[in-house]
């Protein structure tokens, strides 16, 4: 069967194929997690970006479980991250609000962070999604 009939049938049953899962948990800790999108690196040059997903369960202060998609920006070469954009749900998938440019700031990324496990799959230096480090 060729891959594209098999896709074809996955999809027509409403399943999704393994390969195409957009969120790869990086890290979980007290009920919080972090998970990568693969699809959404793009790198030019010295510099990548990566689309993250955090569970907080603590929420927005309200108490309230949220999700917060924050987009990240490395520089590959000076090891350094950026948060380009944050944009934060509730658990019922409400928007509750977003940050943005006005938060840029480049930070040294330390050797054995969560950071670090991010920059290597935007960077491309390392895969290490999936491997809770």
């Amino acid at each position: 069967m060729s891959p594209a009939i098999l896709l074809a049938v996955l999809m027509a049953q409403g399943l999704t194929p393994p390969a195409l899962e957009r969120w790869v948990e990086v890290a979980a800790t007290g009920g919080r997690s972090v998970a990568a999108d693969p699809q959404s690196v793009h790198r030019a040059g010295d510099r990548a970006s990566l689309i993250v997903r955090v569970r907080l369960p603590e929420g927005d202060g309200s108490g309230a479980p949220a999700i917060a998609v924050v987009r990240y920006g490395y520089d590959c070469v000076r090891n350094t991250v950026t948060r380009e954009t944050s944009d934060v749900y509730g658990a019922d998938g409400r928007f509750l609000g977003s940050s943005g440019a006005g938060s840029r700031r480049d930070a040294a990324i330390p050797p054995t962070s969560l950071q670090a496990t991010l920059r290597d799959l935007a960077c491309g230096t390392e895969t290490t999604a999936g491997t809770g480090r």
